[in-house]
């Protein structure tokens, strides 16, 4: 078996992922414990709070650690895993670089999961990552998957989708002012300053933060005069209609409420070209990160200094 505790110091490819001069991340690859276990191997990592932990966060806290992961649900995923990720090197590279932009670092604990959501953080201090989740777009588990969705299950976009998760947990919003937060336009800036910090981050481009095929990206931004002429004209970016926003923000085949042959999510495209100009008129931003805050994505100045004219 392959160490359980990963740290290390070279760079391996990622499909576009990068690392700065940040030290790597600590990966506790809790889904090898969990092959062992299967196996009838050494349980030590199985019986570590880290794994009771994650026991607890799926809802299970009556099985023994050998019952859960040899149940179907996880170990019928266990080979894949293992062949899938024979090491995380990459992983740990690009995410220590990330933790350092987000200020904080955490442990990073890979596990197999029986649920959607392949991201969750705990605390400020851990985050747990399901591998069964980026197996490849072919894999049979995601064939019942809309394409949007299943081309995204790949281990590249692992580093991405928990970069976007801890840089999101950042945000200094409390809640208490929520009224002034709830129009279009503040959350696509929100979004558009996500989309910046991964970029950052991970050395991306804003295509690969976005998850757009080629063909999506040229369809933004051979049309991005139109849509945001669209936008202003339908009166849509002061909107508080929450599924208004949702349409525009969310994952979907595409942003119908634009163009049925558009990508999805329009909206997170558009706010982040709005970041992009209000960065380069603003160039002694050093970190995008430190916009994560009400008063840049909820204020009317931001988008009157972006001076925005696609």
């Amino acid at each position: 078996m392959a160490a359980a505790v990963v740290s290390c110091r070279r760079v391996a490819d990622t499909g576009g992922v990068s690392s700065s001069a940040s030290a790597p991340a600590t990966v506790v690859r809790l889904d090898l414990a969990a092959d062992t276990i299967a196996s009838g191997g050494n349980a030590r990592l199985a019986s570590s709070d880290a794994f009771a932990r994650w026991m607890q966060i799926v809802g299970d806290t009556t099985s023994s650690a050998e019952a859960f992961v040899s149940s179907h649900r996880i170990a019928a995923f266990l080979p894949d895993v293992t062949k899938a990720f024979p090491s995380v090197d990459s992983i740990a590279s690009a995410l220590g670089a990330v933790f350092d932009a987000a200020g904080g670092r955490r442990t990073v604990y890979t596990v197999v999961s029986p649920y959607l959501q392949s991201v969750v953080l705990v605390g400020d201090t851990a985050v747990y990552v399901s591998l069964n989740h980026y197996l490849g777009a072919d894999h049979p588990a995601y064939s019942g998957f809309p394409d949007y969705q299943r081309r995204l299950k790949t281990p590249d976009r692992l580093p991405v989708d928990v970069a976007e998760a801890v840089f999101a947990a950042s945000d200094s919003f409390d809640g208490s002012d929520s009224a002034s937060l709830s129009t279009l336009i503040a959350r696509m800036l929100h979004d558009g300053v996500l989309v910046e910090c991964v970029m950052q981050a991970l050395g991306i481009s804003e295509q690969q933060a976005l998850g757009y095929t080629d063909d999506e990206m040229r369809w933004a931004d051979g049309n991005e005069s139109r849509v945001w002429d669209e936008m202003l004209r339908r009166r849509m970016i002061f909107s508080t209609d929450p599924m208004l926003s949702d349409r525009l923000l969310n994952p979907a085949p595409s942003t119908s409420v634009i163009s049925a042959s558009s990508p999805g999510r329009l909206g997170r495209f558009i706010g982040h070209r709005i970041v992009a100009s209000w960065l380069r008129a603003n160039p002694a931003t050093d970190n995008p990160a430190r916009l994560l805050q009400p008063s840049f994505y909820g204020s009317l100045s931001t988008l009157q200094q972006a001076a925005y004219k696609p």
